[in-house]
C-alpha cells in the first residue's frame, strides 16, 4: 500500500491538479494525506469540499515547514509495510503505474530511498550538491529532491527509533531537511535511487514565493529566506561530518 503525503500552503488548485494526475495514473488504490500548513480559510475550504478518496485532511494554524509538517503527517501513518510517497502540490504526475514503479524499487531489499525529482545529486565538501542531467536511466544517487520521493515506513521506523524523530525539525523552512533524513536512511546501509518517473514541475517554490518569502516570523523577505538556507546547510555539514569528511 502507498500513502501519497503532501502538504497544502494556499496551493489548493495545484494540489488538486496534482492528485487528479496521481488517481488517474495509478494502477491501485493510494491513501493520501493532505497536511495543510496554515492556508486562509477560502484555500483550506477549496480542500475539504473536494472529493478526495481515502483521504485524511490535517490542519495546522501556521506554516510549520517542510519537516513539521511531513512529521504531522507521518504521525498519522500506523501501517509496518507500507510505502510513503512525498509529493509538492506543485507537481503534475504523467506516467501510468507510477505507483507500481515506486513500490517495486523500494520493495528491493538494498534499497531505502527512491526519487525522480530533477537528476541525480551529488554533493562537494562545502555542503553544495550539482545535479548530473546526463544521466536518463535508474541510477544510484547521493541524495534525492523532496518534490517527490518514496521511503518505505518500516525503515522511517528505524531511524525513528535511533533518533526520535523522522525530519529533523532544528532544519526551519528552506532545504535540506529531506536529505537529512535519505542520508540517515542509508546509513541503515541501504541505497537511495533516482529514476525517470515522467512529471512536471513547474512551480518551483511556488508558494513561497506567491508568499513574497513571508514564511514565518523569523522570514520576512526572500534576503532571510537565504540566510535560513545557509543555516541549514551548516546544520547538514554538522550533522553528516563523516560524509562531507570522505569527499
Amino acid at each position: 500500500m502507498i500513502y501519497l503525503l503532501t502538504l497544502n500552503w494556499d496551493t489548493s488548485d495545484m494540489l488538486i491538479r496534482m492528485y487528479k494526475s496521481a488517481i488517474e495514473l495509478a494502477e491501485k488504490e493510494f491513501n493520501f494525506i493532505i497536511v495543510d500548513n496554515g492556508s486562509i480559510k477560502d484555500e483550506y475550504d477549496k480542500i475539504v469540499n473536494y472529493d478526495f478518496k481515502n483521504c485524511t485532511i490535517l490542519r495546522n494554524d501556521k506554516n510549520l515547514g517542510f519537516a513539521a509538517g511531513n512529521n504531522i503527517g507521518l504521525q498519522q501513518i500506523q501501517e509496518k509495510d507500507c510505502s510513503i510517497v512525498f509529493i509538492n502540490s506543485d507537481i503534475i504526475i504523467k506516467e501510468r503505474h507510477w505507483d507500481l514503479k515506486f513500490q517495486d524499487m523500494l520493495d528491493q531489499p538494498n534499497v531505502g530511498v527512491v526519487g525522480c525529482a530533477y537528476h541525480v545529486l551529488s554533493w562537494d565538501k562545502t555542503g553544495h550538491f550539482k545535479i548530473n542531467q546526463q544521466i536518463t536511466e535508474t541510477s544510484e544517487s547521493e541524495g534525492v529532491q523532496g518534490a517527490f520521493f518514496g521511503v518505505k515506513k518500516c525503515n522511517l521506523d528505524k531511524i525513528f527509533q535511533k533518533d526520535l524523530y523522522w525530519f529533523d525539525e532544528n532544519f526551519k523552512y528552506a532545504q535540506y531537511e529531506e536529505i537529512d533524513l535519505q542520508w540517515r536512511v542509508q546509513y541503515l546501509g541501504l541505497k537511495c535511487l533516482w529514476t525517470p518517473i515522467d512529471h512536471s514541475h513547474d512551480h518551483h517554490h511556488s508558494a513561497t514565493k506567491a508568499h513574497r518569502y513571508r514564511i514565518c516570523d523569523e522570514i520576512q523577505n526572500e534576503k532571510q529566506f537565504k540566510e535560513n538556507a545557509e543555516k541549514n546547510r551548516q546544520l547538514l555539514l554538522k550533522k553528516h561530518k563523516i560524509f562531507f569528511n570522505s569527499k
